[in-house]
């Protein structure tokens, strides 16, 4: 029993954390994809200051790699976190469960089933995978800035040779 107060309030604390992480990481996300909806999406054949938003494309790209990095590692944490805890729960819950509501020999089946009816792990199970779609629109982000980065070194290009400077 007191196996299985351990078990779930680390559960539960590393929920909350991991909880606030996410909360975190998709502000820091929605700062980015504010600044990327700030560029100019369209050519208007005046004469811009483009090495402005080549820098700013710059900084921004450089971000979201930070951000992705983070959000990458978190992830990989909370995979590992999430295979400790269902193998704890596994050794330690699971056996007594079942063996208390009738089941004389639990079976890996029988151990898996615990483990994926436990509400703390699917709620992990869930935080897990809106940090895996964080992660993969950090990505996008990254490709994205990357683009307007070479985009506004066109214009800049094509601007000096227009002009002569």
């Amino acid at each position: 029993m007191d196996k299985e107060i351990e078990i779930k309030s680390e559960i539960k604390t590393l929920l909350a954390e991991y909880s606030n992480m996410e909360v975190f990481l998709g502000k820091r996300l929605d700062s980015l994809i504010l600044e990327q909806d700030k560029f100019p999406k369209q050519f208007s054949g005046e004469l811009e200051d483009y090495e402005d938003h080549i820098l700013l494309a710059s900084q921004c790209k450089h971000k979201a790699i930070s951000l992705s990095k983070d959000l990458i590692a978190l992830f990989e944490a909370m995979i590992s976190d999430y295979n400790y805890f269902s193998s704890q729960m596994k050794l330690y819950l699971a056996e007594s469960f079942l063996q208390e509501h009738g089941f004389d020999k639990p079976t890996e089946a029988l151990r898996d089933a615990y483990v994926s009816a436990d509400e703390n792990l699917r709620d992990f199970l869930k935080i897990k995978g809106k940090m895996k779609a964080l992660s993969n629109a950090a990505e996008k982000l990254v490709k994205a800035f990357e683009s307007d980065e070479t985009n506004y070194r066109r214009l800049l290009e094509r601007q000096t040779r227009l002009t002569g400077i």
